[in-house]
């Protein structure tokens, strides 16, 4: 197959050496593809640099805040009943009524509530828990 013939396409006027020193290029006069778009520079990906760890973040002042706890040796329930370590008290555990022997009493200093530690009192098979003072209800023998 042959090429007979093909048009060339038309060219623009060449402007006159004069005209171009007389304008200076300026942002305002300069072609678009000209212009060069500036972006955030490109992140090296290089396989030899190694990679960084964000930094751990500040703890916060709740989480930095400890309650203090101060061991009690007796507490009062809601209805005035004197409660010490070694008594036996009425609880429900897993929907369930048991009765459970007080280990030990502990008051906090922020709000001073007092919590009671307590240890199932027959073979049953869990290991403990704690409830308000407050809560408490003595067991019926």
């Amino acid at each position: 197959m042959e090429i007979v013939g093909f048009r060339k396409p038309k060219r623009p006027p060449q402007p006159d050496a004069d005209a171009e020193v007389a304008q200076k290029p300026t942002a305002a006069n300069q072609p678009e593809r000209e212009k060069k778009l500036t972006g955030p520079p490109a992140r090296p990906t290089s396989l030899t640099q190694k990679p960084t760890r964000p930094k751990p973040r500040p703890q916060l002042k709740s989480e930095k805040k400890k309650f203090e706890l101060k061991i009690v040796s007796s507490a009062t329930n809601s209805e005035g009943e004197q409660f010490r370590p070694g008594d036996l008290v009425q609880l429900e555990v897993m929907g369930f009524a048991t009765k459970a022997r007080i280990t030990s009493f502990y008051q906090a200093k922020e709000n001073g509530e007092v919590w009671a530690s307590y240890v199932p009192a027959g073979e049953e098979m869990w290991l403990g828990g704690c409830i308000q003072a407050s809560q408490l209800s003595r067991a019926t023998a």
